[in-house]
């Protein structure tokens, strides 16, 4: 996990493409291991290495970020993307210290040095996922000043034979369902204008730009529910050109009716291909919309959406 860089240099600077790809990529998986997988086409873009250095200014945006350098070895990691869209609010992502390296307050200090760079661009929240069971990263965002939102259960499998329900209460998504969300949840005020963000996720009805096709190679697909014109949940499926694991993502709001969230679950996750390897995040209390046990889905992981307004 080295890069090309002074043997005395130490401490924190931007990351960059052609020089970091490798070590960050290498540090990602060490710190996350399977979850590290959906970077795996990117390990041929970094074998390009100095190769990449004319594009940098085109692909700055698709994955800014900061590294922590220690005798030209890249030992953290922390990245940050403003959410399509959505301009006020950005996503922090790929908090990682290799093991050596920790409790030194390296994480810490790239967290704090990442916000700056939020709040100089302009930026009013951040936003992050962390594994509910990873104490010592939740306390840090804590310490921080991050607070939690929701959380996420994710799981893993073999998509099931689930046939999408017809009904006239679920039907794809359209532009003005982001307008009257956003205008819904702000108008509601409090912290539930931050579920935008599931909505902005990706692109704006599977449209991507040429950077998203680069680095990710996907296609989205999107649904919603609603009932009189009020919208009760999201549905997202992402399929990877060049992966085999589909990705689904569900949310759905605490008042939607049981009938209408089960109806919707089978309709999102319908749409995979049965027997096809998958990935499912629920965002819904997971007392009232737990997956169904004939579906035979193992639960991985539970997350943690936090936030913190800057």
């Amino acid at each position: 996990m080295t890069v090309a860089g002074s043997a005395n240099h130490w401490g924190p600077r931007p990351f960059r493409l052609s020089r970091d790809l490798g070590g960050v990529l290498d540090l990602i998986e060490l710190a996350f291991g399977e979850e590290a997988a959906r970077f795996r086409d990117l390990r041929l873009l970094a074998r390009l290495g100095p190769l990449l250095l004319p594009f940098e200014p085109l692909l700055r945006e698709v994955w800014p970020g900061l590294v922590w350098e220690e005798a030209g070895r890249v030992v953290g990691n922390v990245n940050f993307a403003r959410l399509p869209y959505l301009p006020r609010a950005w996503l922090i992502f790929n908090v990682a210290v290799h093991p050596d390296y920790r409790r030194r307050g390296i994480a810490r200090r790239l967290m704090n040095l990442a916000l700056e760079r939020v709040r100089a661009a302009g930026g009013e929240v951040a936003v992050l996922d962390v594994e509910a069971d990873n104490l010592p990263a939740r306390n840090l965002y804590l310490s921080l000043g991050f607070e939690l939102f929701e959380r996420l259960t994710e799981y893993r499998g073999r998509a099931p034979a689930a046939a999408p329900v017809r009904s006239p209460n679920i039907r794809p998504w359209g532009f003005r369902d982001w307008v009257v969300r956003r205008d819904l949840s702000v108008a509601g005020g409090g912290l539930r204008y931050l579920r935008v963000m599931e909505w902005q996720v990706g692109a704006l009805l599977g449209a991507l730009s040429p950077a998203d096709l680069l680095f990710y190679g996907r296609r989205i697909r999107s649904w919603v529910c609603e009932v009189d014109g009020r919208l009760f949940g999201f549905g997202r499926v992402d399929r990877p050109l060049f992966g085999r694991r589909l990705r689904v993502l569900v949310w759905l709001a605490p008042e939607t009716p049981e009938i209408l969230g089960q109806d919707f679950l089978a309709t999102v996750i319908g749409q995979a291909r049965a027997g096809r390897a998958v990935t499912i995040h629920v965002a819904a209390g997971p007392d009232r919309f737990e997956l169904p046990g004939v579906w035979a889905l193992q639960t991985w992981r539970r997350l943690d959406r936090m936030f913190k307004w800057l």
